[in-house]
């Protein structure tokens, strides 16, 4: 299949957002596609990419917005590369790739990969210029094709929905491995374990949690996990302080950030997720991959991924009363607590499997290029 991509990435910020767009260039590459990033000299998102073993090409790109300078090399680039496709991960990054595709010959589609839903209005006319000109969008769930649809002037047929995937092999239940596993994170082996992955944050919902393992009928063999690191001083000392007036020191674990997650859920028996919003959720897909009962917020796209009662359960944010009841019956009833576990695999296998969402955006890509030539 001799096509050629060009990744869109030349900032220096470094986060979610530039990873999967770059790792995206990887899995596009194992399955023949011709890939180059585009990164910032010296940049994080070029030594990703080059771990990668894929091509790098250099823009200094310090101004994001309508950057004539940064379009007239990106079009050089284009030309040079013969690029059919390029991937844009950030919304600020289109109007400067949609400018460089009006400087090229050869006139390359421009697909925005949205990962982040922002509400905010973009009916003005530098947005109503952008958004008519671009060629694609691919969104993480139906809220956030609503959500672009309705902020935008964006055709719907632009727009298609394809949500995150994970390696399935790499996340999967390992039970016979979970004492050895606990052992090497040196967790309780015996107890009851509530986990909880993601950054330390007000926003993540780990108080709400902390409040709900506070009200359970009877923690004497049950031990909360927090993995990650904190971005917010402030509230880690809070959630510190609630655990010492209440003195659960014992029952409380904090771990740091790993990236060694696959083996760290299959050491839980229940995973929580209790952000307050959540776009997408790929850490929810993550632990009922390794078959956990899991709990989310009703927020974002996390009811797009639990069907409460059947693969999981959901609860409203910030509700701390309907987190506790919900973990009690888990804890109370193990059969349930396995079944929900079982069909939580079973929906990943059947929608979030990574080759799934790859085969999806080829296919989508397909089509764009297909239209193109009629």
């Amino acid at each position: 299949m001799n096509i050629n991509i060009t990744i869109f990435n030349p900032l220096l910020e470094y986060g979610g957002l530039e990873i999967a767009t770059t790792k995206l260039g990887k899995e596009l590459q194992d399955r023949t596609f011709n890939v180059d990033v585009v990164a910032f000299p010296n940049s994080r998102v070029e030594k990703l990419a080059e771990t990668l073993d894929l091509k790098v090409k250099h823009i200094k790109m310090k101004q994001p917005y309508f950057n004539f300078h940064a379009a007239y090399n990106l079009s050089k680039i284009f030309n040079q590369s013969g690029t059919d496709i390029s991937i844009v991960g950030k919304s600020s990054l289109l109007s400067t790739a949609i400018l460089a595709k009006m400087l090229s010959r050869k006139k390359p589609i421009i697909v925005f990969h949205q990962q982040m839903q922002s509400g905010l209005n973009k009916k003005d006319l530098v947005h109503n210029w952008i958004f008519k000109n671009l060629d694609g969008a691919v969104v993480l769930n139906n809220r956030m094709k609503e959500d672009i649809l309705k902020t935008t002037i964006i055709h719907s047929t632009k727009v298609r929905v394809i949500p995150y995937g994970i390696d399935i092999q790499k996340f999967k239940p390992i039970p016979e491995k979970k004492i050895e596993l606990r052992k090497n994170f040196n967790l309780p082996t015996e107890d009851f374990l509530i986990g909880c992955i993601g950054r330390i944050d007000r926003q993540k919902g780990q108080d709400v949690l902390l409040n709900a393992f506070m009200e359970l009928e009877n923690k004497e063999n049950i031990k909360l996990v927090f993995a990650g690191d904190s971005n917010d001083e402030e509230y880690f000392r809070e959630l510190n302080n609630t655990i010492t007036e209440n003195k659960i020191e014992d029952k409380v674990i904090f771990l740091p950030f790993t990236d060694k997650v696959p083996e760290l859920m299959n050491c839980f028996d229940i995973f929580v997720a209790p952000s307050h919003c959540e776009t997408f959720g790929l850490v929810i897909i993550e632990g009922m991959a390794c078959s956990l009962a899991v709990i989310g917020t009703d927020c974002g796209g996390v009811p797009e991924i639990i069907d409460s009662g059947k693969n999981g359960y959901i609860f409203e944010p910030k509700n701390s009363n309907d987190l506790s009841d919900l973990i009690n019956m888990l804890y109370q009833n193990r059969d349930l607590l396995d079944k929900i576990g079982k069909k939580a695999r079973y929906t990943v296998e059947q929608k979030f499997d990574r080759d799934i969402e790859i085969n999806n955006i080829i296919k989508y890509y397909l089509e764009l290029l297909s239209n193109k030539k009629t």
